[in-house]
């Protein structure tokens, strides 16, 4: 999970985000929530979950809006990626 811009003017070669450690992640199935877990301190999670369909919803406060929940369909033996991008607002 990564949090940007961080600067209002964008640089060739310069990364304009930063991650964001210690922010909360949560995976939902047919509206329940099912597991928790945290972003570490290079904004990366992971989730141990069985086969089905989820609901991925991250967002922190002091972050202008929140990211928009990531439908997945987790299958058994696959790793699924899902990135989210916190607006800080800068501009």
């Amino acid at each position: 999970m990564s949090a940007g811009p961080i600067s209002p003017v964008s640089r060739p070669g310069h990364k304009n985000s930063r991650p964001v450690p210690g922010d909360r992640v949560e995976a939902v199935r047919d509206g329940k929530l099912v597991s928790v877990t945290y972003t570490d301190k290079s904004g990366r999670y992971r989730f141990s979950l069985p086969p089905g369909t989820y609901v991925i919803e991250a967002g922190s406060a002091g972050y202008r809006h929140m990211p928009k929940p990531e439908t997945v369909t987790v299958r058994a033996g696959r790793v699924h990626i899902v990135d989210f991008m916190l607006e800080t607002g800068i501009r």
